[in-house]
């Protein structure tokens, strides 16, 4: 049952809650919200692994709440929590108590983390999942990369280690961040680092909103490109140097035309639209087909 400050921090979305397959007697609650309406070609989703201050919080849930109005259906995982005030969230002697506990459990973290993924995938129909790990949640993150189509890790405790995964992988960050050097980061497939800013910066600690706001834009853009897989005029931000998608070889018009005039369906387009972009959406629909 949630409490009732608690149920103050509800958000837009509802609780959903499994008992963990390894240990019956562990009940896993996670956020969950999705948007009205289906937005772009492909349904897509996003995982969230927050922080120490888990999903119970406005931020975090706004946020989440934010990802669901641009068309993303989210999920964010609960994590063990700690009582500490954002004020003490640094470097000090009770985060780093409450990360030893969470580090003692992230086996379970893990496995909960891709649970999420599955419900978004089985359940609710979604094609291309991301991650957005915040602050330790991005920990979690990088560890289950590779299981997800793109990954954005935002103010991470701890550097990243060299990892296998092919999943595109944006790493933002304050160069004031006290728990990494973000000049030694060299193996995220983009780096983002925000000028004067500290950890939490964009989330749990804004002083700066604008830094705040350009830094959630590229994670915004980075999951539009590597979930949706096309590009905004949005993403101008010289900090990135990020791989594209290779684009797939052409189809066939006469293919496609043919199939098109197959079809017996009508339908109200919910805006004008070009043919270029009308034969774009049915190239995807013909990929994901295959």
């Amino acid at each position: 049952m949630l409490t009732a400050a608690a149920a103050a921090y509800m958000g837009a979305g509802s609780i959903v809650e499994w008992r963990d397959e390894e240990e019956s007697d562990i009940s896993v609650q996670a956020y969950l919200v999705y948007p009205d309406a289906h937005v772009g070609r492909i349904m897509t989703g996003v995982v969230i692994v927050p922080d120490c201050a888990g999903f119970r919080t406005p931020y975090v849930c706004t946020f989440a709440d934010k990802l669901a109005e641009q068309g993303y259906k989210v999920i964010v995982l609960d994590l063990p929590v700690t009582t500490a005030t954002s004020d003490e969230w640094t470097n000090s002697g009770t985060f780093r108590k409450w990360k030893d506990t969470a580090a003692a459990v992230e086996a379970s973290t893990v496995r909960w983390a891709l649970r999420c993924r599955d419900l978004l995938k089985q359940t609710y129909e979604v094609q291309r999942v991301g991650v957005l790990g915040l602050g330790y949640g991005a920990e979690v993150a990088v560890r289950i990369a590779s299981s997800f189509d793109a990954v954005a890790l935002l103010s991470p405790t701890a550097l990243p280690p060299p990892s296998s995964s092919t999943a595109p992988t944006l790493l933002v960050t304050g160069d004031r961040n006290e728990y990494i050097d973000s000049s030694k980061v060299v193996h995220a497939l983009a780096l983002f680092v925000v000028p004067g800013q500290r950890h939490g910066f964009a989330l749990s600690r804004i002083a700066d909103e604008d830094a705040a706001t350009l830094a959630i834009a590229d994670i915004l853009d980075w999951f539009i490109i590597h979930l949706h897989r096309f590009r905004t005029a949005l993403c101008t931000s010289d900090g990135i140097s990020d791989s594209v998608p290779p684009k797939p070889a052409p189809v066939s018009p006469a293919v496609l035309f043919e199939d098109l005039s197959s079809m017996k369906r009508t339908y109200d387009l919910p805006h004008p639209m070009t043919l270029a972009d009308l034969v774009e959406i049915y190239v995807d629909i013909w990929d994901i087909n295959q």
